[in-house]
């Protein structure tokens, strides 16, 4: 019978094993008291390296000095200014002030009476064709359908 040594069975523990092999070695587990008492001192080996890694006391220190030193290195970090909404109102302010007082809003609101001058002049013209030749075609096509009603 094939045996498995300590670094095989904390291999097993660190599930870095394929699973054809660690269902090979819980098989052979279950049939060994010797790799069991191996593998029982693999897992209280690892429970005493988590144990003294858990110190409570020592992790809660390091925690909070890291916390400081997080602290500390962002009060070094120079913040970007960006220019606030204030200032943003304030351009739009200034802009509106200009085209008010140069007459930019009177020269685009005559372009725009123009532009939709047109478009309306345009649209009416173009409902007076469609409007004509749909009355025609439907008159049309009515009185066709009742001559052939009439017809029968």
């Amino acid at each position: 019978m094939r045996h498995f040594d300590i670094n095989q069975w904390k291999s097993y523990m660190a599930q870095s094993l394929d699973k054809s092999q660690e269902q090979q070695m819980e098989q052979h587990l279950l049939h060994c008291d010797e790799c069991l008492q191996t593998y029982i001192s693999a897992v209280e080996e690892s429970q005493q390296k988590l144990a003294a890694v858990g110190d409570s006391q020592n992790l809660t220190n390091r925690i909070i000095s890291r916390i400081a030193e997080d602290t500390a290195a962002e009060k070094n970090v120079k913040k970007v200014v960006r220019p606030g909404m204030l200032a943003y109102y304030s351009a739009a302010a200034c802009i509106t002030l200009c085209l008010t007082f140069t007459g930019g809003f009177d020269y685009m609101s005559k372009g725009v009476n123009s532009a939709v001058s047109y478009i309306a002049s345009t649209s009416k013209q173009v409902e007076k064709v469609i409007d004509i030749e749909w009355s025609d075609t439907f008159k049309e096509r009515t009185s066709g359908t009742f001559n052939k009603f009439e017809k029968r």
